[in-house]
C-alpha cells in the first residue's frame, strides 16, 4: 500500500513538473532545476550520515515543494518576471 502512495506522489510531481514546463514556454532549464531540487538534501551527508539521511528523506517528501509551488501558482504576484 505504501509503495502505491509513493508512486502516486511521484506521479503527481511529474504531472506538476510537466505542467510547469509547458506553462513556462518549455524552458528546459526550469524543468531540470525543479526535477533535481528534490536531491539537494543529499548535501546533508557532508555534515553526518544522520543529518544527510533526515534531509534526504525530507527532500523526497514531495509535500513541501508542491505546497510552495501551489502558493506560487495561486498568488502570481509573488513571482518575479
Amino acid at each position: 500500500m505504501i509503495a502505491y502512495l509513493y508512486k502516486l506522489d511521484y506521479l503527481a510531481a511529474l504531472i506538476f513538473l510537466l505542467a510547469a514546463y509547458w506553462k513556462n514556454d518549455g524552458s528546459l532549464l526550469f524543468f531540470i532545476a525543479w526535477y533535481l531540487v528534490f536531491d539537494l538534501g543529499a548535501a546533508g551527508y557532508a555534515i553526518s550520515p544522520q543529518v544527510g539521511n533526515v534531509l534526504y528523506n525530507l527532500g523526497h517528501l514531495l509535500v513541501f515543494p508542491l505546497i510552495f509551488l501551489t502558493i506560487l501558482a495561486l498568488f502570481p504576484h509573488f513571482r518575479t518576471t
